[in-house]
């Protein structure tokens, strides 16, 4: 039963940084990473390390909400969020955008057609 609920409870806490910035794509990849990684951590690192967490909380809440605020960054598409390309245009007033590679006025091959 423990390990149903922290289950459930890990896919939550992995996708909730994500959503509403992700496609179906990223909803599979961010799944089986909210069912494998967590699950590791609960089971294996626990066992090898030894250290007393009958909820598994660092395992599903430390280690899951880390990946899923990762993957947020990752796999977050414009596309999913129209709101994800003015913050990038918003972003880019410098000299140089580091964030994306180029600076302000460069287009890439594919913006110019």
């Amino acid at each position: 039963m423990l390990g149903f609920c922290s289950g459930a409870v890990a896919g939550l806490v992995v996708v909730t940084p994500a959503y509403g910035f992700f496609t179906a794509n990223g909803a599979v990849i961010i799944g089986l990473a909210a069912g494998l990684v967590p699950w590791f951590f609960c089971y294996k690192v626990k066992g090898w390390f030894g250290y007393d967490d009958a909820l598994d909380t660092f395992g599903v809440h430390a280690v899951g909400g880390t990946m899923g605020a990762f993957l947020t960054g990752v796999l977050a598409r414009h596309s999913a969020n129209a709101n994800l390309e003015t913050a990038r245009s918003s972003s880019c007033r410098s000299k140089r955008c580091f964030a994306f590679g180029r600076t302000n006025g460069a287009k890439r091959g594919s913006e110019l057609s």
